[in-house]
């Protein structure tokens, strides 16, 4: 079973990197596009936190953090925006320890209503810092408030699995912050 979830885990990378670097501008890729406010970077600043689902005692703990977050939106079959967090965060597993995290990510968005929106996809990015580097990948769903054109505010919640190991992180990620178009 340990193999089956290295082996999904690794596919879902597979697909999330050929999707990043897909979205990348290009004259050769006619399938990717942008339109309209599309044709903007976009940069988020956010804060957030993860809590343990349970388990074992020692593992139960929190952490707090804050991410910076550069994109580029276009259009691969639904509209997706694709690009790199970096992030640092002060976790308080077994003892004090400082996390900074650089990931890529991918979200599509799936549903939109008026000046709300739903995005569904992935990230998949190292950890590090006074720690052992961890390698993770993470199914992620996002809520966006539109306040106006090039301006929203969001929620991320997301579910990482190590890849060293090959198993869920039993916890909950979540982030709060504002998107900028520019």
């Amino acid at each position: 079973m340990k193999y089956i979830k290295t082996l999904v885990g690794a596919l879902l990378a597979t697909a999330l990197l050929v999707t990043v670097a897909t979205a990348a501008p290009s004259t050769n890729a006619p399938i990717v596009k942008s339109k309209g406010y599309l044709d903007k970077w976009t940069l988020s600043l956010a804060g957030g936190g993860s809590t343990a689902l349970g388990g074992d005692a020692e593992k139960v703990g929190s952490a707090v953090g804050g991410e910076f977050q550069l994109g580029l939106p276009g259009h691969f079959v639904l509209p997706l925006e694709a690009g790199i967090r970096q992030g640092v965060s002060y976790n308080d597993v077994n003892s004090s320890t400082w996390l900074l995290s650089t990931k890529v990510y991918s979200d599509w968005t799936v549903v939109k209503f008026g000046n709300l929106q739903f995005d569904a996809g992935g990230n998949v990015g190292i950890s590090y810092g006074n720690t052992s580097p961890t390698w993770t990948i993470a199914p992620e769903v996002v809520s966006r408030l539109y306040l106006k054109k090039d301006v929203d505010v969001f929620t991320r919640v997301e579910y990482p699995f190590d890849l060293n190991e090959g198993k869920s992180l039993n916890r909950l990620t979540y982030t709060f912050g504002i998107r900028l178009g520019f």
